[in-house]
């Protein structure tokens, strides 16, 4: 008795290229028994034909035919043939043979004249590795569209650019896997303005959802939240994000608080790379603002203090989430914080925009994307007059 290759309701197609008419006839009769729907070339330019029309979920290839080789270099190059299970079928058994069509692409190999039984063991195989191929392309395809999905949301939650006696510039480009950065800014009063990064650590659905959950608890302005104390804002956050009870996440926050009428900045950290203040017209006499605190969700106990600067209508506040400094350079090292922040001197001594400083960081960044969100909030403490 034959047993079915094909399960019940499906129906694959396999293209056999052989240059034997008899090794055709047997194999596509052999095939055709246990439910496989079989085209059949004698060469390569039927073959094309064939594969022009649809994509088989098999080829076998005739490793004997002339240019052989070329051909499953071809076929292997093509990415719409990226699941397709690839057999070569040869009269050469010499074990180099075997091995050079696999190191070109094959996936297996059968060794003429054809045993039915081991042609149907392996069509089963492949069958069952294109299946498996085209189940996780579909479910990467489902996880992209959610992702994408889930950029959108989070895009939606941002505040808008800002202009005035502030002006709020920012840049945010999720990763590939896209991670927890968040950011937002509100006016507390009609002279108090609160502004804040967070990045919650992992990639996913998870760290993006518990990132937009603090952004909203924030934004809601709660009774329970002195929202111009920093330090009692990152006391409270964690005491309501403990790891035990976030799947093990964990996050890290710049918050401060601009004084419009006291031209102060009162701020507070956990975790969180530094803040760069800076002079319009000296650079390097900035100030790295940071003030010593544990990731918000590691210990309850955590402790939180609050710091504060004099500002003056000549400044500029640059605040970041690691995503902008943590990637690998042309050296394949991390390219780090010293050679960020010597770059934000150079644009903000040369007046570049966000979108010029973006681009070197792409250009430092030997991968395509960026293996991290990246999240850049430019703030210019300026006349309403001018410009960021």
């Amino acid at each position: 008795m034959v047993v079915p290759v094909v399960a019940p309701g499906q129906q694959y197609d396999v293209v056999l290229i052989e240059q034997d008419p008899l090794t055709r006839r047997r194999i596509k009769h052999d095939l055709a028994k246990v439910g496989c729907s079989v085209d059949l070339a004698k060469g390569f330019e039927r073959a094309d034909h064939l594969l022009s029309k649809s994509i088989p979920a098999l080829i076998l290839l005739d490793w004997d035919l002339e240019n052989s080789d070329r051909y499953l270099t071809q076929l292997r190059q093509s990415p719409q043939f990226e699941t397709t299970f690839i057999a070569c079928l040869g009269n050469r058994t010499q074990v180099m043979d075997r091995v050079a069509a696999l190191e070109m692409g094959a996936d297996d190999f059968l060794s003429k004249p054809i045993v039915e039984a081991e042609l149907l063991a392996k069509v089963k195989a492949g069958l069952r590795s294109h299946a498996i191929h085209q189940e996780l392309l579909q479910k990467n395809h489902t996880l992209e569209t959610e992702l994408e999905e889930a950029v959108s949301f989070m895009r939606a939650k941002l505040p808008l650019p800002m202009a005035g006696p502030i002006a709020i510039d920012f840049r945010f480009i999720p990763s590939q896997h896209l991670g927890g950065d968040c950011f937002d800014y509100f006016w507390l009063s009609d002279h108090k303005l609160a502004i804040y990064l967070l990045d919650v650590s992992g990639h996913g659905m998870g760290a993006t959802l518990m990132a937009i959950g603090i952004l909203d608890q924030l934004r809601q302005h709660a009774d329970d939240i002195h929202l111009d104390a920093p330090d009692e804002v990152l006391t409270h956050l964690n005491r309501q994000v403990q790891m035990s009870e976030q799947n093990s996440k964990y996050l890290t926050i710049w918050y401060g608080v601009y004084d419009l009428q006291e031209q102060t900045l009162t701020f507070a950290s956990a975790g969180h790379p530094p803040a760069f203040l800076m002079q319009e017209h000296r650079p390097s006499e900035g100030q790295l603002l940071k003030t010593p605190g544990l990731p918000i969700g590691l210990f309850e106990e955590s402790h939180y203090h609050s710091a504060q600067v004099q500002l003056h209508e000549d400044m500029t506040l640059y605040l970041f989430s690691d995503g902008v400094y943590e990637f690998p350079d042309a050296n394949g090292e991390i390219w780090g914080i010293n050679a960020f922040q010597s770059l934000v001197q150079q644009a903000q001594q040369q007046g570049l925009a966000l979108d010029s400083l973006v681009q070197n960081l792409k250009t430092n960044c030997s991968e395509r994307k960026f293996i991290d969100d990246l999240s850049l909030l430019k703030v210019s403490f300026h006349s309403p007059a001018s410009s960021v």
